[in-house]
């Protein structure tokens, strides 16, 4: 964990990739406490004057006052208003995806509700995973799943939009022949944005692949003049707690609005 002392400036969610500026690194490093951490969040340094033995022994003493498995009734971000909406949303998918799972079973299912009886239980599942992640304070864990829930909801979309994809579903939606991501939330967005979808995905992408900028949603406090890059749980963040379940709240919609129209009666 690499610790620092005041908050820096961290990230602008949902945008693009910060500049920035290491020049001069070398020289400034020559005049820094002996112990120093350091690290960067986005443009801004992370310092700690405070030794290892001193941030090690503080997370100790953190860890024997928290519990090693939260339950529903004492878990840290109970109360938040985005997670409130998050349980009710994840009880009304759960029985739409019983009401569907019957319809499956019982009717000749049509290329389209195939693909959506494999992709659907698919998203709810990784909705499911995000919210025990939260419970357990795992925020940058659930964060990086939101990923996953984005690419299942936007395929159910993309395939209920353009029915003329579905041979590549078919064949497996190899690499060289599916859409991008980016394509496929374009092509189902109202006003078919893809500067919008870029923006997405770019933040989504950076989360997977561990750049620099993904770093940046890992800062945890360590105390009042200390931040670092987290292992293990975030008690201290729940603007990020919000931020990962209004972003699965809204994918998890997404999923759920797809896959009902997919089993809805044809119109006349």
């Amino acid at each position: 964990m690499a610790a620092g002392r005041g908050r820096p400036r961290i990230r602008s969610r949902l945008r693009p990739v910060v500049e920035r500026n290491r020049r001069g690194k070398a020289n400034r490093d020559r005049h820094l406490p002996e112990g120093t951490w350091t690290g960067y969040a986005g443009s801004a340094r992370i310092i700690s004057t405070r030794s290892l033995n001193e941030i090690t022994l503080a997370l100790s003493e953190h860890r024997m006052t928290t519990p090693v498995h939260f339950s529903p009734g004492d878990e840290p971000y109970i109360g938040r208003k985005p997670l409130h909406v998050f349980d009710v949303l994840i009880s009304s998918a759960m029985e739409l995806s019983g009401r569907l799972a019957a319809m499956s079973h019982a009717q000749q299912l049509s290329e389209l509700q195939r693909a959506a009886a494999q992709v659907v239980p698919q998203g709810l599942n990784i909705a499911l995973s995000i919210r025990e992640l939260v419970r357990q304070a795992h925020l940058f864990s659930a964060l990086v799943l939101v990923r996953s829930l984005v690419e299942r909801a936007a395929i159910i979309g993309y395939l209920r939009h353009r029915p003329d994809a579905l041979p590549l579903w078919e064949r497996g939606w190899k690499h060289r022949e599916r859409p991008s991501l980016v394509t496929m939330l374009a092509e189902t967005h109202p006003t078919k944005d893809p500067d919008g979808a870029r923006k997405v995905c770019e933040t989504l992408n950076h989360l997977v692949h561990g750049d620099p900028y993904a770093a940046e949603f890992n800062l945890v406090a360590l105390g009042e003049d200390a931040w670092g890059y987290g292992v293990g749980r975030n008690l201290t963040d729940p603007s990020l707690c919000d931020f990962v379940c209004d972003q699965s709240i809204s994918w998890l919609t997404v999923l759920c609005g797809n896959a009902n129209a997919c089993f809805a009666p044809p119109k006349h």
